[in-house]
C-alpha cells in the first residue's frame, strides 16, 4: 500500500486568518507563492507577495501544482486544506494538529468512492466536510461535545496530543474503502449532528421541552423523566442547553440531570446519562437519590483499534 494518502481538513477556531498562516507555515502545503490564487470566483492574473495576508479573511483558492496543494477559505468563514500525499499516519496528523490554532477540525474520506453521492456521512454541520477518515478537538473545541467522557467510550481509535489535542480516528488507515466504512459508520453516527450523537452544533435545534426543578444555591437542573422513557435526542438537548444556557440568565446551570419515579428506569438510562456526565436521580425508600456517582464503566473499543493497539 502506498505510505502516503489524500486528505482534506476543514478547521475552525477564534482567528482563522492564523489558522490559513499557520497551515502555511508548516511548509507541507505548498512551498512558496501558490501556483494559482483564485479570489472571490475571480482567478488573479497577477499573484501578489502579501497574498496570504491580503486575501485570508476573503473567499480564495490558493493552488499548488496540478491541485497537489491546496489551501481555501471557504466562503471567508472556514479554513481549508487539501492534499494529494500526506503521509499515511494519524500519529503525523496529530502532530500537524496540534500545532495549529484550531478547535474543531473535520476530514474528508480518504476512499474518493465514498464522495460519490452513495454514502451520506452525518459531520459537524455548516461548511465543515462530512465525517470522513477523522475529526479532532483542542482546547475550548472539547466543550461542544457532551462530555469528554464521551471520548473515551466511542466505536473510534482516540488519539491525545500536545497543546490539549485529541484526534479521532473512524477506521483502519491500511484498508480498504468497504472495510474502512463498515469501521467508520458507528463513530461516524456518534461524532455526527444526530440524535445518537454526542457534538453540540453551534445553530443546534431543540426537540424537548426540559421541563424540572431548578435548584438556583446549586446550579442545578433536574428534568422530570417521571416513569417515561428518555430517548439519547433529549439527552442530547440537555446537554446543549447545559452549554448554551437555554434555561435563562434567571437559571444559570452547571449541573444538569434526570429524575426518575422508579429505580430500575433510572439504572436503564444510567450508562448513557454518565456518559454525557448528565446526572441521573431516582426516588429510592421515599428519598431522592443521585446514582451516577458511583458509576465507573470501561471502555471496549472495537477490534480494529484494539488490533492497532497491539
Amino acid at each position: 500500500m502506498n505510505n502516503t494518502m489524500s486528505i482534506g481538513i476543514a478547521l475552525v477556531g477564534p482567528d482563522h486568518p492564523a489558522i490559513l498562516r499557520a497551515i502555511n507555515d508548516t511548509g507541507l502545503f505548498g512551498v512558496g507563492d501558490p501556483d494559482s490564487l483564485e479570489v472571490n470566483g475571480k482567478e488573479l492574473a497577477r499573484i501578489p507577495k502579501n497574498w496570504l495576508e491580503r486575501y485570508a479573511t476573503a473567499d480564495m483558492v490558493a493552488v499548488w501544482g496540478n491541485f497537489d496543494f491546496m489551501l481555501s477559505n471557504s466562503f471567508g468563514e472556514i479554513p481549508k486544506v487539501h492534499s494529494r500525499s500526506f503521509p499515511r499516519s494519524a500519529e503525523r496528523l496529530l502532530e500537524l494538529l496540534s500545532g495549529l490554532p484550531f478547535t474543531v477540525a473535520s476530514f474528508l474520506s480518504i476512499h474518493p468512492d465514498w464522495l460519490d453521492g452513495s454514502y451520506n456521512a452525518p459531520g459537524f454541520g455548516g461548511l465543515h466536510f462530512p465525517h470522513g477518515v477523522a475529526c479532532a478537538f483542542k482546547g475550548e473545541g472539547h466543550r461542544q461535545l457532551v462530555s469528554r467522557r464521551w471520548l473515551d467510550f466511542g466505536p473510534w481509535r482516540q488519539l491525545r496530543g500536545a497543546n490539549d489535542t485529541t484526534l479521532i480516528q473512524f477506521h483502519d488507515l491500511t484498508v480498504d474503502s468497504a472495510t474502512a466504512l463498515a469501521q467508520a459508520r458507528p463513530g461516524h453516527e456518534r461524532m455526527g449532528v444526530t440524535d445518537e450523537g454526542g457534538f453540540i452544533a453551534d445553530d443546534y435545534q431543540y426537540q424537548s421541552e426540559l421541563s424540572g426543578y431548578f435548584y438556583p444555591d446549586q446550579r442545578r437542573q433536574k428534568i422530570m423523566a417521571a416513569l417515561r422513557e428518555v430517548s439519547q435526542r433529549e439527552m442530547l438537548d440537555a446537554c446543549a442547553a447545559r452549554l448554551y444556557q437555554k434555561w435563562g440568565p434567571d437559571r444559570p446551570t452547571e449541573h444538569a440531570g434526570f429524575l426518575f419515579l422508579e429505580e430500575q428506569l433510572a439504572r436503564r438510562h444510567l450508562h448513557e446519562l454518565w456518559l454525557r456526565e448528565l446526572e441521573c436521580w431516582t426516588i429510592i425508600g421515599g428519598k431522592e437519590v443521585r446514582i451516577d456517582q458511583d458509576y465507573h464503566a470501561q471502555p471496549d473499543p472495537p477490534s480494529w483499534v484494539r488490533k492497532i493497539a497491539e
